[in-house]
């Protein structure tokens, strides 16, 4: 649980979100105990089952998912209260992580996981919908006598092809892998699958613990948001939860389970849901408002996500959960009627009524919704059979190509810009981009799915021929260069210049970085900030200074480059000293302009654009 939170607070713990596949274990392994003893008892009851764990899971649910709705009247912007009423809705139906797979765009690793206060219940959504269908699975299977002694055989069959089917589509369509019960369902399993391995002997018990041990903590501090995930690499964290339950059982007398059992280990343990529930609306809001920018920051939300933690595990969990409240079964169903009438009436209410837009500043929201606007995030896969080029400018007046764009986001970012002066000048060009690839031969970015890296790699290939068969006088590439700084990349940039000069005689460009933001939500913080005073916005480009010692090296090294010019758009920027012009926004996020934005560079590219129009001779350098 602690990995969990410390990675939501950006505090280290770069795998940390595997502590949800560790609970994933625990509760396979707890909830099959639980039934195969009712069952041999001759005590299991289906509706009784349900009872408990509405009991166990919904009151604590109820007032997080309330108070989460009802802070974000207040807080979230139009479009993303409009995306939290649909998780109120999906939550009750216990569909919301079927909800975040249609609706998250890149997975959880890909939208800012702020403007969704309610993402992290997608895992409550895989277990409510495995109690939905195991314990079915177990009464078909203990209703035949014939088929017990197979039970631990057929769970094992299942977990195999769910996690094949996982591994399987974790390439090729990692969202729908990681938030749906089908791919995720094995790791339940294998903590099913506990109850029926024998028990270890004493001698190899400290070693498994270690072991599972070693396991877990690789994939905590190993891990990353690139890790092609669940795929293989979730049996990892769940083998080694595996052997640390399995290990320790009912004896926890080895070293590790020693420590487990310390009495803060099991209050963290019995708190651990609440913990759960509460810590990421209270981050993710902290984070949507600014207000995570420093470690201060950062570890009081730590702070008060841990004691709201404790506070509901004391005050509304246990008392319901020991039968204090709503003591029959008739006031438990009660009690999730109201949890479903509330959520999904608020849900409604928010969709019905457009997220609320009359209650922000509706000239803000206007410059945020121009400086949401890029028409030229064009993702090149060569890969793709049947897969077109982006033409920028004035294709069919110009006849041929003139100049290429090449690079990742930010390069996406100069399209609009060399588009309008391409049409200005009867140019044309050819945009060759895709996100986080940055301009060199050779670079592929890791990436969730094997289908984007194979494109990755196909288009890097072809910038070569790219060069070679239109005859293009100008080249620009274009990178969030302070994302890649290694020696790596000095090596390869030069390597590619180098190559490139030495097949053409085409004019290389490399465009310097532009600079960030302060808060990466810029219009958000203005549109916050104008409407609740005392978040004060810090919508601004950070100083020159701080921009300048982020890209020194980088810009130090470009400028002794053979065979390539650079363009510094910086400086230009910093003179603009302001986000917004007529009315629109220059800045789409924290580091990207918007193509409005770009446009404001026009003095600056004009004069190249120019060296290319008919009978201008190149001068390369």
């Amino acid at each position: 649980m602690i990995s969990v939170i410390l990675y939501h607070a950006h505090l280290g713990f770069p795998g940390g979100y595997v502590g949800v596949d560790v609970f994933f274990v625990i509760s396979g392994f707890l909830i099959t105990s639980i039934l195969l003893k009712k069952l041999k008892n001759g005590t299991f009851s289906y509706l009784n089952f349900w009872e408990r764990r509405v009991r166990r899971l919904v009151p604590a649910l109820f007032v997080v998912t309330v108070v989460t709705a009802l802070a974000s009247y207040f807080l979230l912007l139009p479009e993303d209260l409009m995306d939290l009423g649909g998780a109120l809705i999906a939550q009750p139906l216990l569909l919301v992580n079927v909800y975040f797979w249609r609706v998250v765009k890149g997975g959880y690793f890909g939208d800012p996981p702020e403007i969704r206060p309610l993402l992290h219940t997608w895992s409550l959504g895989v277990e409510e919908q495995f109690y939905v269908f195991f314990p079915l699975l177990l009464m078909a299977v203990w209703s035949k006598a014939s088929l017990r002694p197979k039970l631990s055989r057929i769970l094992l069959g299942a977990a195999t092809l769910s996690f094949v089917l996982g591994v399987v589509l974790t390439p090729i369509k990692g969202v729908a892998a990681f938030f749906n019960l089908p791919t995720r369902a094995w790791e339940l399993l294998l903590g099913s699958l506990i109850v029926f391995l024998p028990e270890p002997s004493q001698r190899y018990r400290s070693a498994l613990s270690w072991v599972g041990t070693f396991l877990v903590s690789y994939s905590i501090f190993e891990f990353n948001k690139e890790t092609p995930f669940p795929g293989t690499a979730a049996l990892v964290p769940c083998l080694g939860s595996l052997l640390l339950i399995w290990s320790n059982g009912n004896q926890p007398d080895t070293m590790v389970g020693k420590l487990l059992a310390k009495p803060l280990m099991v209050k963290i343990g019995l708190a651990s849901y609440s913990l759960y529930l509460w810590h990421w609306p209270l981050m993710a809001f902290a984070d949507y408002t600014g207000l995570m920018g420093s470690t201060g920051a950062k570890a009081g939300v730590v702070a008060l996500s841990l004691s709201a933690g404790f506070l509901s595990w004391r005050y509304i969990e246990t008392p319901f959960r020991d039968k204090r409240l709503l003591r029959t079964g008739r006031t438990v169903i009660l009690l999730f009627l109201s949890y479903f009438l509330v959520c999904s009436s608020i849900g409604i209410w928010y969709r019905a009524n457009g997220g609320f837009s009359r209650n922000w500043n509706a000239e803000l929201l206007e410059i945020a919704e121009t400086g949401k606007t890029r028409k030229f995030l064009y993702e090149h896969n060569p890969g793709t059979p049947g897969a077109s080029c982006k033409y920028l400018g004035d294709h069919e007046a110009s006849g041929g190509i003139d100049f290429i764009l090449w690079g990742d986001s930010h390069a996406m970012s100069m399209a609009a810009l060399l588009d309008s002066l391409g049409h200005e000048l009867n140019l044309s060009g050819l945009q060759l981009t895709a996100s986080a690839s940055r301009g060199t031969l050779g670079y592929v970015k890791p990436t969730n799915t094997q289908e984007h890296h194979d494109a990755r790699a196909a288009w890097k290939a072809e910038i070569i021929k790219a060069v070679a068969e239109t005859k293009a006088r100008a080249l620009f590439i274009c990178g969030y260069w302070q994302a890649y700084q290694s020696d790596s990349l000095q090596r390869e940039l030069r390597e590619t210049i180098e190559e490139i000069n030495s097949s053409s005689d085409i004019s290389i460009y490399v465009i310097l970085d532009n600079p960030k933001l302060v808060t990466k939500a810029p219009f958000r913080t203005q549109l916050l900030s104008a409407r609740w005073p005392l978040l004060k916005s810090r919508s601004k480009p950070v100083a020159p200074e701080e921009h300048e010692a982020k890209n020194r090296d980088f810009e130090s090294f470009a400028e002794t480059l053979k065979g390539c010019q650079t363009i510094e758009i910086a400086p230009t920027i910093f003179q603009w000293k302001k986000l917004v012009s007529n009315g629109k926004g220059l800045y789409f996020d924290q580091d990207h302009l918007s193509d409005y934005g770009a446009l404001h560079l026009k003095d600056l590219f004009l004069p190249i654009l120019r060296k290319l129009t008919p009978d201008t001779p190149t001068n390369k350098k």
